[in-house]
C-alpha cells in the first residue's frame, strides 16, 4: 500500500476507507487525529512531540481528518483550509524551527474526500540521527512511542540508549562494507571476476538491519521486475546471499560487473570497466565511472524500494587495487589530467546519505562520491560539474 510506504508522496482514498473496514487500530506506527491546530504555541509543542516521537522510534503516520473512538478509526471527516500549499509550507516551517537535530525526510500530503474536505497525512520515517528534541519555545523535551501508551517522554536513561543505538548504526554500516571489502580483496566473489580495479558501491537503507524484514526474492512481484530489456544481455539467478545478476551472458567467461541483491535490502554493486591501460599508462576513464554510478544507483534503490527499503539510504564507494592510476579525461569536454597518480591501492570513500526520492535523482547528490577520486590524482574536484555544483552537459 503507497499509504505505508513512509518514503513517497502517495495514498489514495480507497486507503484510508481500508483503515476503517479492516479496524486498523492507533499503535506505535499510526496515529489519528480530528483535528489540526496550529495557531497556539501548545497546539505546536504538541504537533511537534508528535512528531519527533515517530522519528524516534520506528517512524509511521499522523493522519488528520480521522475520527477515531479508543484508537478504532471511525469516519473520514478531513479539514478545511484556504490553501494545501500554505499549510505543507507553514508545518515544514514548525518542524524546521522546532526539531533539533533537524528533521528533512518528513512528507506532507493531502487526500480529498469531499469538496472542502481533505485528510491530512503526515509521513515520518525513522530517523538516522536520533534522537530528536522539540525545542520550541523553550520545550526541550524527548519523546517516541510504544503500542500501549502511544507516545510518551523519554527519561534519561531512555535518551542515552536512543543516542548509542544511532551510533551503532553508522558502526554497522561501515563494518559491512569492510567485511564486504575484505571479502572482495581475497576475490571472494560470488561470480568470477577480470582482475582490473574493482569499484564498488554499497546501498543500505536505514532499515535493513531491521533482523525481522527481508525481500521475499522468490515472489513474482520481486522477479517480474528484471524481466526488462534493461537486464536482457545478463544473467540472472538466486544465490545464497540473495539474488545475483552479472554480464556476461556466456558463463565461461569472467564478468566485469555485477549486482548482489542482499535479503535484508542492501545491494553491492561491483565493476571492472571503469580502467584500462595506454601505452603503458594506467588509467580511469572517469566519465564512464561517474556515469554508471548516477544509473546504477537509482535503479538499484528502485528495485527494494517496492519491498518497504528505502530512505534514509546510505550509498559508499570504494576504489580497490587502484595505486598508480591517473585520471584520463575526454579533451573535448575537459582540461586533461596533469598526470598525478593514486599513491594507495585502496579508495574507502565517505558514506553519502540520500534522503529521499527526490535527492535519489539529482546529480549533485552524489557529488561528494566522485570528488575524492578525482582528488586522489591532483586534482581540485570533478570536472563534471560547473562552478554552481551542477552537472555539465555532455
Amino acid at each position: 500500500m503507497a499509504l505505508f510506504n513512509l518514503y513517497d508522496d502517495e495514498a489514495t482514498l480507497d486507503e484510508l476507507t481500508q483503515l476503517i473496514a479492516n479496524q486498523t487500530c492507533e499503535k506505535k506506527t499510526i496515529d489519528y487525529k480530528l483535528t489540526l491546530e496550529l495557531d497556539r504555541d501548545e497546539k505546536k509543542n504538541e504537533f511537534l512531540a508528535d512528531i519527533v516521537s515517530f522519528a524516534n522510534t520506528l517512524g509511521g503516520l499522523l493522519i488528520y481528518g480521522m475520527e477515531e473512538k479508543a484508537g478504532m478509526p471511525i469516519k473520514l471527516i478531513g479539514i478545511e483550509y484556504p490553501s494545501f500549499d500554505f499549510l505543507k509550507g507553514q508545518i515544514e516551517s514548525i518542524i524546521q524551527d522546532g526539531v533539533s537535530p533537524k528533521l528533512n525526510t518528513i512528507t506532507v500530503i493531502h487526500v480529498k474526500i469531499s469538496e472542502g474536505k481533505e485528510v491530512i497525512i503526515i509521513k515520518i520515517p525513522q530517523s538516522l540521527t536520533s534522537p530528536h528534541l522539540v525545542c520550541f519555545k523553550r520545550y526541550p523535551k524527548f519523546f517516541a512511542r510504544n503500542s500501549s501508551a502511544g507516545r510518551y517522554q523519554l527519561d534519561i536513561s531512555d535518551i542515552r540508549s536512543s543516542i548509542i543505538a544511532s551510533e551503532n548504526f553508522y558502526d554497522r554500516f561501515r563494518n559491512f562494507r569492510l567485511e564486504r571489502v575484505t571479502k572482495l580483496l581475497n576475490n571472494q566473489t560470488p561470480v568470477l571476476m577480470n582482475g582490473n580495479p574493482k569499484f564498488v558501491i554499497h546501498i543500505i537503507p536505514f532499515n535493513s538491519f531491521n533482523y525481522a524484514q527481508h525481500i521475499d526474492m522468490s515472489s513474482d512481484k520481486w522477479l517480474d521486475q528484471f524481466k526488462s530489456t534493461e537486464y536482457n544481455n545478463y544473467r540472472k539467478r538466486h544465490n545464497f546471499d540473495g539474488y545475483l545478476i552479472h554480464d556476461p551472458f556466456d558463463n565461461n567467461s569472467p564478468a566485469g560487473h555485477y549486482i548482489q541483491y542482499f535479503r535484508n535490502g542492501e545491494v553491492e554493486i561491483v565493476d571492472t570497466s571503469c580502467t584500462f591501460t595506454n601505452q603503458g599508462n594506467k588509467l580511469i576513464d572517469i566519465s564512464r565511472f561517474e556515469d554508471i554510478i548516477l544509473s546504477v544507483i537509482p535503479r538499484s534503490v528502485n528495485s527494494v524500494l517496492n519491498f518497504n527499503f528505502g530512505f534514509p539510504t546510505v550509498v559508499m564507494l570504494s576504489v580497490l587495487t587502484i595505486k598508480g592510476y591517473v585520471i584520463w579525461v575526454n579533451s573535448r569536454r575537459y582540461i586533461r589530467s596533469n598526470g598525478y597518480s593514486i599513491d594507495r591501492d585502496n579508495l574507502l570513500i565517505n558514506e553519502i546519505i540520500v534522503q529521499n526520492i527526490k535527492e535519489l535523482s539529482k546529480a549533485i547528490t552524489y557529488k561528494p562520491l566522485f570528488d575524492p577520486v578525482w582528488n586522489a590524482c591532483g586534482i581540485a574536484g570533478s570536472l563534471n560539474y560547473n562552478s554552481d555544483g551542477l552537472r555539465s552537459s555532455e
